[in-house]
């Protein structure tokens, strides 16, 4: 081990700056130094992909009280809102671009109280590979050349970029995005012209609203195998729903009984069996077999996708911003 120990976080989006986050209080509780360097391909360290978005109708698409990036303590966000002037209560749905200001705060907290001689350094660059270091730990390569020696590496590269579509690169007369989220690229076809997105889930809803912000009139098509739009979270969200299920190997027809009947028995409503299942994924997709995940992925994972990841809910007639509880009680973005 280096001294300090150093941890290379490949990614700077939410998941690489929890994992900083919690590498250095879990190093501060033992008083040990620990250097952390995140790696990230825009310098987008803290925001990431997801929550560097400048556009403030891009909402989250949890509210606020499930969103707290310090565990034990859900009203973490709530207060560092409040601080910011917000005014946002738990069943807001706050702006992307906030949330990311908000886990840059945190992982400014998170290094201020480091140990003594605990760090965070910001690199911007894309790592090209990993390979053991001869003295122990990793060789990370970067891309243009040159590299650094670390203990440990995490992995926290977010989504895979989108499939390459040459065909409609090389169009003549045509615009073509292949990432709308690297910066800058809706620049040039947010100007009024029919845009065509392939994909109908959460990136599909955003690009939309960004694109028709200066021109209502745009005419936004969307195309996609299933044809399936991610579902509105309910103004007055339910609490979670217990899906009985048998201990041991589990079957995916089994599994889809069981959340049939659970959506059954809840009066129809299945906002909160959804609710229910979010914190045992990791459990019930060990218990399937090789089969049934592939059988999951190829008949079922869409129609999972569009319940799990929703959006906002609907805004009112009028709708300018909400005050808590007020109105629907749900948005606080302007």
């Amino acid at each position: 081990m280096r001294n300090p120990p150093t941890v290379a976080l490949v990614g700077g989006g939410a998941s690489g700056t929890l994992s900083a986050v919690h590498l250095l209080s879990y190093a501060h509780a033992r008083g040990v130094p620990l250097s952390v360097t995140m790696i990230d391909r825009y310098g987008r360290h803290g925001m990431g992909q997801a929550y560097s978005t400048t556009d403030p109708h891009h909402l989250l698409n949890a509210c606020a009280e499930k969103m707290s990036a310090i565990d034990g303590d859900p009203g973490h966000l709530l207060r560092w809102a409040a601080g910011q002037g917000l005014g946002a209560d738990g069943s807001a749905f706050l702006p992307r671009a906030a949330y990311g200001r908000y886990l840059c705060h945190v992982l400014a907290e998170a290094e201020r109280r480091a140990a003594p001689g605990g760090r965070v350094a910001r690199m911007t660059g894309t790592v090209r590979a990993l390979a053991r270091a001869p003295g122990g730990g990793w060789r990370v390569r970067l891309a243009g050349g040159g590299g650094f020696d670390a203990d440990a590496v995490v992995l926290a590269t977010g989504n895979p970029a989108p499939a390459a579509r040459p065909e409609l690169a090389g169009a003549a007369g045509y615009r073509y995005v292949p990432a709308p989220w690297e910066p800058g690229a809706l620049i040039g076809i947010d100007d009024g012209s029919p845009v065509l997105v392939i994909g109908t889930g959460l990136t599909m809803v955003d690009v939309a609203i960004s694109v028709t912000r200066a021109h209502p009139g745009t005419v936004v098509y969307a195309v996609s195998r299933h044809g399936l739009l991610p579902r509105p979270h309910p103004c007055d969200a339910p609490p979670p729903v217990a899906v009985p299920l048998p201990e041991g190997p589990l079957r995916l027809a089994g599994l889809l009984r069981a959340v049939r009947a659970a959506v059954v028995h809840n009066g129809g409503d299945w906002h909160g069996v959804v609710d229910g299942l979010r914190p045992r994924v990791p459990e019930l997709w060990a218990r399937l077999s090789g089969e049934d995940r592939r059988r999951f992925l190829a008949l079922v994972a869409r129609y999972w996708e569009v319940h799990r990841h929703r959006l906002p809910p609907p805004r009112p007639p009028g709708w300018t911003t909400c005050s808590p509880r007020g109105g629907c009680g749900c948005c606080a973005a302007g």
